[in-house]
């Protein structure tokens, strides 16, 4: 499967270049649209082969090409070799996703269960708080009314 951010800046730079646009035209538009503050060494370093010199791309940012350069996200994703192999790679592709897709899953459960378990914790400790705090409270009172009633008996 290729690097889904090198194929993600080649399917950039042949939208780009279809629409006529330079690669200054393009950061252009994104901070006209979007606030960015790209040049054109940004929109070079997003398409560039070279993995050492490739800027990765944020979904947001990638959102964001899409609409600037008016094609769905998913042109912006699928590299077109990927569509266009035989069969039988493309159902190793699929079934390799799907096995990936299956153990993302997993580890999003797994973390999903680990913070409902934490905010449980937290309510629990939460109320052990108010509760503490209550108690303290009402000793600050009684200590007070006592240490009053010692100060008028002193008086009388």
């Amino acid at each position: 499967m290729a690097d889904p951010e090198a194929a993600a800046g080649q399917a950039v730079r042949d939208v780009r270049k279809s629409n006529g646009w330079t690669q200054q035209r393009l950061a252009d538009e994104m901070n006209a649209a979007y606030g960015y503050s790209w040049g054109q060494s940004t929109i070079g370093k997003i398409e560039t082969s070279e993995p050492s010199q490739r800027r990765p791309l944020r979904v947001r940012e990638l959102v964001h090409l899409a609409a600037v350069l008016d094609v769905p996200l998913t042109q912006l994703l699928v590299d077109p070799a990927t569509v266009a192999r035989r069969p039988e790679e493309l159902d190793k592709d699929i079934a390799e996703t799907e096995a990936a897709l299956e153990e993302a899953d997993r580890a999003y459960e797994k973390a999903r269960a680990l913070v409902y378990q934490a905010r449980v914790e937290l309510a629990m400790r939460e109320e052990d708080e108010r509760e503490a705090a209550g108690v303290a409270t009402f000793h600050r009172a009684m200590l007070d009314t006592f240490r009053r009633a010692r100060e008028q008996a002193g008086r009388d």
